[in-house]
C-alpha cells in the first residue's frame, strides 16, 4: 500500500479549491476599494451574449481597463458588478448597458 487514501485527493482538491475562491474574492474585495462606483448588470440564464463584448469594448473606446468586483450567480442568472474609478464613466456606462 502507498498510505493514499482516496478522500485525502478529495481533501487537498477542496483546501485548494477554497483557497482559489478565498483569493479571488479579496482581488475582488480590493478591486472595489480602489474603483468604488459601481454598476451591476443582470447576467440573464443564457448569458449576455454580443453585450458582454460591447461592455468590453466601451473600456476600450475609454482607455481604461475593465475592473470587475463581486458578482453573484444562481439558477436565475447572476450579475457582473462593474467598477470604476470615474462616477461620470461609470453612470455613463449605466445608461448604456444597465438601463436597457
Amino acid at each position: 500500500m502507498c498510505g493514499f487514501e482516496p478522500s485525502q485527493g478529495l481533501a487537498s482538491r477542496s483546501l485548494l479549491e477554497s483557497a482559489m475562491v478565498e483569493k479571488t474574492r479579496k482581488i475582488a474585495k480590493e478591486v472595489e476599494q480602489d474603483f468604488p462606483h459601481f454598476v451591476d448588470i443582470v447576467v440573464p440564464p443564457g448569458g449576455l451574449g454580443a453585450k458582454l463584448a460591447a461592455m468590453y469594448d466601451f473600456h476600450a473606446r475609454h482607455r481604461i481597463s475593465p475592473k470587475r468586483g463581486h458578482g453573484r450567480r444562481d439558477d436565475k442568472g447572476g450579475a457582473i458588478r462593474w467598477c470604476f474609478a470615474d462616477p461620470q464613466l461609470a453612470d455613463a456606462f449605466a445608461q448604456e448597458f444597465a438601463r436597457k
